[in-house]
């Protein structure tokens, strides 16, 4: 499923992060806080493998951000077994990312990956450009 055994090597640990709620994942020194304009310059029209952290389950995904449209649209794999289509809206509060689910995170670049931060600034997930 993924390119680069790296990437399938911080998945694997993403996912048992994420089915243990005790963890907490760090946001690094090195990530940047972007603003609106930086992230979608950033992301537009890019696909992104990601690790979402703070669900009932793990969950990671591919996923395409298209900002003329302002949709997230990808697949995912939930609880390592369960494939979903993904198909979300996304905008802008302020600087921060929000989809239609109604969560809005801060974003963090580092190199080509990315960080969602929530507002209590537990890392939501962790995406990297593929």
């Amino acid at each position: 499923m993924f390119r680069n055994a790296a990437l399938s090597t911080l998945l694997v640990i993403g996912l048992s992060v994420a089915a243990s709620a005790a963890e907490v994942v760090a946001l690094p020194a090195s990530a940047k806080k972007v603003t609106k304009d930086e992230f979608i310059a950033f992301i537009d029209g890019k696909s992104v493998e990601v690790v979402i952290y703070d669900l009932e389950k793990p969950v990671t995904a591919m996923l395409t951000w298209n900002w003329k449209k302002k949709t997230i649209t990808g697949a995912a794999l939930v609880d390592g077994t369960n494939k979903v289509k993904v198909s979300t809206k996304w905008s802008f509060e302020g600087d921060q990312a929000c989809s239609d689910a109604g969560s809005c995170h801060d974003i963090y670049v580092d190199g080509n990956s990315f960080y969602e931060v929530r507002p209590d600034g537990a890392v939501h997930a962790f995406s990297i450009i593929k």
